[in-house]
């Protein structure tokens, strides 16, 4: 799997504002407690170490930052994938 940004081309440059706003929202300290596993291509884990490597704020884990994209992907589709469940679901004894 190749990650593709933008087809062509390099990312144009960011704002200070941006970058501050994006390591608060995702790249915060987070304690997780679970050591459930969840396998992801090998080139997305090398892409987010690599951040979470560089960017060395103290608390921020590989882990902690996917958790963090997770929990606003849900926050933003929660709508979505309750329909998404709700269309699928199957009553147990129906």
């Amino acid at each position: 799997m190749t990650i593709q940004v933008i087809s062509g081309g390099s990312l144009p440059p960011c704002g200070n504002s941006e970058k501050e706003k994006y390591t608060k929202k995702y790249l915060s300290p987070m304690e997780t407690c679970s050591n459930s596993k969840v396998y992801i291509p090998s080139d997305l884990h090398a892409t987010f170490q690599r951040l979470v490597k560089t960017v060395a704020i103290p608390g921020v884990s590989l882990s902690s930052y996917i958790t963090s994209i997770l929990i606003e992907h849900i926050r933003e589709n929660a709508t979505a994938m309750k329909g998404v469940y709700d269309d699928n679901f199957q009553e147990l004894f129906g």
